[in-house]
């Protein structure tokens, strides 16, 4: 049997989908929604589905605890081919709706969290690919996987290699080897991140980032919504495309507003999220000095020379969380809005806060189950967060096609916890944008949800 320990940013996930286990039953269980266009063959799809998995066995792996020292990892067997077949058969589900008069409502009913019973992660296998076969020759694919399994990276790495390899030749029974994409690995062990630190540096960079004084102490924050009585969430999800013409138009009114340097679109539609949110708490009368918000980025974006990444598994988070906010007495300047929030990138960026998260993940690491799982249970001084928030772009090698079909559009999010209960996610593929915005039913209702994406779609769009 082979084994792969989970870094030190899935030990983190795995403890906050403890967290949401306790507090719900889904847990922090994220999915990408494929939408393809022409009907494919279950056994093709299936098939392509375990040769991929067999070159990435952590997708198989059974979730298990080392002794003494409590630490999680994947147990995965040597003979992965067979193990794959058979995981795949688990993994894998058909629906055919393309004669069922109400096929939308049926397929809208299925997101984001899936049967939370279908979860077994001490069994395995670690994701599930549902294909459902829709009317006028379409099909909607929906990739799920606990977020402590990998990051939205590792999500479109697998995707993009079942694309790559799931050939219309596999129906004759040819089976043409995999060819792993160069700046991916399928050995089983961890990426070590600060491979380049000594380990007193490592050290040091933990203490760095256990004390570092974000620029919002001192304000008074206040969330948007109250946890509720009952711990138990139920997720919903809106999504918004936009075409290539209102994209490209986007991407101009970004570049004429916001201020040049890293992450300018994600910045821009980060401020635009900002202003939605002080609408909301406008008209919901709650008081504020300040909207904080995530902004999830790959780890190693400060270190410009050192190459971090030359190949990175499939399976694993590499991601570090700068929190980014506007304050309220800003909001009706946006150029002020927009100078804040690219100083507090930048304050990020020079401080290299993301390797000193990392390490601070790192040494939180080497504690034992029940004490990592503890830290999620006590009182912290956690800042009260009025969002959640995600920008994303494609990876090297983007998924175009899936078993000679071409894909049309690749989105997806995950759960957020409550509050903040809102997490609106956006992504590009190919030329177009998507946002995805999850949300906790019990505090935000439909109504709430659809005046917050039309609050953010209004600020991205507005003149300058």
């Amino acid at each position: 049997m082979g084994r792969i320990l989970l870094n030190p940013c899935d030990y983190f996930f795995y403890g906050q989908h403890q967290l949401l286990t306790r507090r719900s039953l889904e847990g922090n269980i994220a999915f990408m929604m494929l939408d393809v266009d022409g009907h494919i063959e279950p056994d093709i799809l299936r098939e392509a589905l375990a040769r991929t998995m067999a070159r990435h066995p952590a997708t198989m792996g059974k979730l298990r605890i080392t002794f003494p020292r409590g630490r999680p990892y994947w147990k995965f067997p040597r003979n992965v081919e067979s193990a794959a077949q058979r995981a795949a058969r688990v993994a894998y589900h058909h629906l055919d709706f393309r004669d069922a008069p109400d096929w939308q409502q049926r397929i809208d009913s299925l997101y984001p969290g899936g049967e939370p019973a279908a979860w077994n992660h001490r069994a395995g296998p670690q994701i599930r690919f549902e294909h459902y076969s829709l009317p006028e020759s379409r099909s909607r694919m929906i990739f799920r996987w606990p977020h402590f399994m990998m990051d939205a990276d590792g999500a479109h790495w697998f995707l993009s290699e079942m694309g790559r390899h799931a050939l219309e030749d596999l129906a004759s029974g040819a089976t043409p080897p995999l060819e792993m994409p160069a700046n991916l690995t399928n050995e089983p062990r961890p990426l070590d991140v600060l491979r380049n630190f000594s380990f007193t540096r490592r050290i040091g960079l933990a203490q760095r980032g256990y004390s570092f004084h974000q620029s919002h102490e001192g304000l008074t924050l206040r969330p948007l919504v109250t946890p509720p009585d009952r711990p138990c969430a139920r997720h919903e999800v809106i999504h918004r495309h936009w075409t290539s013409a209102e994209t490209s138009h986007l991407q101009e009114l970004a570049k004429k507003s916001t201020p040049f340097g890293p992450a300018l679109y994600a910045r821009y539609v980060a401020a635009c999220v900002i202003r939605a949110l002080h609408t909301m708490y406008l008209e919901k009368c709650v008081e504020t000095d300040a909207y904080l918000i995530t902004m999830p980025l790959r780890v190693g974006i400060s270190q410009h020379d050192a190459n971090l990444f030359e190949k990175r598994p499939v399976a694993g988070n590499f991601l570090v969380t700068p929190i980014l906010h506007g304050l309220r007495s800003e909001i009706d300047d946006p150029s002020a809005l927009a100078n804040h929030l690219l100083e507090q990138f930048k304050d990020f960026l020079s401080r290299q806060m993301d390797v000193s998260q990392w390490a601070l993940m790192w040494a939180a690491s080497y504690l034992h189950k029940w004490a990592y799982s503890l830290i999620f249970k006590l009182p912290l001084s956690i800042a009260a967060f009025s969002s959640g928030f995600s920008y994303y772009g494609e990876i090297a090698q983007p998924i175009r096609s899936l078993c000679g079909r071409r894909v049309m559009n690749l989105w997806g999010s995950g759960p957020t916890t409550t509050p903040p209960a809102l997490n609106p996610v956006f992504s590009k593929f190919e030329d177009r944008l998507n946002l995805c915005l999850t949300y906790d039913k019990q505090v935000i209702t439909d109504a709430m949800a659809r005046r917050f994406v039309e609050l953010i779609e209004g600020q991205m769009f507005a003149a300058k």
